[in-house]
């Protein structure tokens, strides 16, 4: 999955900016949408995940089960409902 949140430079939850290897749009976008937050500590820009972006980045990760594959399947197929996160 090519989704800035499920980057592995996130599996820590906090750290250094600059060990983010994205860009500034792609930081933007993640602190826009609550995944991450950012401060300054000392010289550096820090950032870490928010309880949000925890979730968000667990639903991405994880295998869903089956009953989970089925409704998704029903709520987007049958029913034509696109919901987003």
């Amino acid at each position: 999955m090519n989704l800035p949140i499920c980057s592995p430079a996130l599996e820590k939850g906090h750290g250094v900016l600059s060990e983010l290897h994205m860009t500034a749009e792609e930081i933007r976008s993640l602190e826009l949408q609550g995944f991450i937050k950012n401060a300054i500590s000392g010289d550096e820009c820090t950032w870490a995940l928010t309880q949000h972006g925890k979730d968000v980045r667990n639903y991405f990760l994880s295998k869903r089960s089956l009953l989970t594959r089925i409704y998704d399947w029903v709520m987007h197929d049958v029913l034509r409902m696109d919901l987003t996160i």
